[in-house]
């Protein structure tokens, strides 16, 4: 969606429904709903928000919405709930990435908020199956729609300007060899045009040849010398 800093949220036009992945930092609401506007939209037609994982500049727009357009069901991994709701603290990063995020914190402020649905492997909402792939967080999903072939990836996948597709940061994920395991285990065997990352351009084409490519590195990278 264009105008928002930091982290990449995406807008879904149904039928009927509008369908929102992630929410952005905290202040995004209002360009959010800009945008619904601007295709002609009403704001009570954002029936649903799927948030990828609990980290400010994903979810920190989701209470803001909530309280525009109170209509909005929220849904996040259940192993996420706590922190989306305020009962547990939002992870911390390590090295240079928790300097960054503190700093962040001088500007922004996360509002908690409770979610509407607490999401599990393969539930499909408004035709998102969600894919549990933890590492990057406790409870970190993926949204496949099979209908638009695309995969929304939140921080699990980053891509470059080049068109390159990489694992989140190491100092950015909570446990960095699961986040691989996710990768070859629950996301290589779906077959997927548009790879749309939480950081970095999408990509449009080819996106499941390109997450195979990476795990051919990954195990190469691995194969003793």
């Amino acid at each position: 969606m264009p105008g928002l800093r930091v982290s990449n949220t995406y807008l879904i036009v149904g039928e009927k429904n509008l369908t929102l992945v992630d929410s952005g930092l905290p202040g995004s609401s209002k360009k959010i709903l800009e945008y619904v506007s601007s295709i002609g939209k009403k704001q009570e037609d954002l029936s649903l928000l799927l948030i990828t994982h609990p980290d400010i500049d994903h979810c920190g727009g989701a209470e803001e919405l909530k309280k525009k357009v109170p209509g909005l069901k929220i849904a996040i991994h259940e192993k996420e709930v706590q922190r989306l709701s305020g009962e547990k603290e939002l992870r911390e990063v390590k090295g240079a990435a928790k300097i960054a995020m503190s700093l962040m914190g001088v500007f922004v402020r996360f509002h908690p908020v409770s979610p509407d649905i607490a999401l599990k492997d393969a539930d499909v909402l408004d035709g998102l199956r969600t894919i549990f792939t933890p590492g990057h967080t406790e409870g970190s999903v993926c949204f496949y729609d099979e209908k638009d072939s695309a995969m929304f990836v939140g921080d699990t996948l980053r891509t470059s300007s080049k068109g390159g597709v990489e694992l989140s940061s190491p100092s950015l994920s909570h446990d960095y060899d699961q986040m691989g395991e996710s990768l070859k285990n629950e996301l290589a065997p779906y077959e997927f045009e548009m790879l749309l990352p939480g950081h970095g351009p999408p990509i449009l084409n080819g996106g499941s040849k390109k997450l195979g490519e990476l795990i051919q590195r990954m195990e190469r990278k691995a194969q003793p010398s």
